[in-house]
């Protein structure tokens, strides 16, 4: 093979290798973006609704209190507001929930409000419990106690989820970064090794052929230096002694 074609082979290579370590790079961190603009969209977006779940049912306990204590329009008021955001929230909830653990806790939270809001929706419709606070301590706290029981399970597993997907993508990051260095040190190995070759096959043997020029014209030396191959230095080397040759016998003549 000749020394062009060897060269030329190796920076082929070393080129190849530097497209494939780019694609493996932008593949790896196009997914590193992906997984790390996904997972905690949903999960955030769950934890902030249940979290104004958890506010609504506080008004609406306090909207029946109010009821309780005498003031109805402001309760039926507080009441109507509280049961919006609280269905508002849920629906949230409802849209963004995946994982098994989870649907199964909204479903808990459905039920469970379904039964608080018979308890109280009533009162809506003109039913009255002025001063009725054993009531509300016997019907309605409890209820809501489990509507908010059941929310803060669904925050245990969301919170268990975004644990998990945090978990997963500091693995993948981890194999993304691997696999990047992995692919620098391949390719470092490569350059050393490719200029290791560019010193054994071209340098080391052009140093040589000028020691040996330097040697015949200065210390009138014989031109000895033979290079092994049938490669362009060795075209140069057959060149040279020829030269040399004819030198001499041109000197000889004259």
């Amino acid at each position: 093979m000749s020394l062009r074609l060897k060269i030329f082979s190796g920076f082929l290579l070393m080129a190849a290798l530097i497209v494939v370590s780019g694609i493996v790079a932008v593949k790896q961190f196009s997914q590193l973006r992906i997984c790390a603009m996904g997972f905690p969209a949903g999960n955030g977006k769950v934890t902030a609704a249940a979290v104004e779940m958890l506010d609504a049912i506080d008004r609406e306990s306090m909207g029946i209190l109010v009821m309780v204590a005498g003031d109805i329009h402001y309760g039926h008021s507080m009441l109507g507001q509280a049961d919006r955001d609280f269905n508002s929230a849920f629906e949230t909830v409802r849209r963004a929930v995946a994982e098994p653990g989870a649907v199964k806790a909204v479903g808990d939270i459905n039920s469970f409000y379904d039964k608080f809001k018979t308890v109280w929706e009533p009162c809506l419709s003109g039913r009255t419990y002025d001063g009725n606070m054993a009531w509300y301590l016997d019907n309605v706290a409890p209820l809501a106690g489990q509507v908010k029981r059941s929310i803060k399970r669904l925050m245990d597993v969301n919170r268990a989820a975004m644990y998990e997907s945090f978990v997963s993508f500091k693995k993948f990051a981890e194999r993304a970064v691997r696999s990047m260095v992995v692919g620098v040190v391949a390719l470092l190995l490569f350059i050393l090794v490719f200029n290791f070759f560019i010193n054994f096959y071209v340098i080391e043997p052009i140093c040589k052929l000028r020691r040996s020029v330097e040697a015949c014209a200065r210390r009138g030396e014989e031109f000895t230096l033979s290079m092994e191959g049938r490669n362009e230095l060795a075209g140069l080397e057959g060149a040279l002694r020829e030269l040399i040759i004819n030198t001499k016998q041109n000197v000889d003549d004259s």
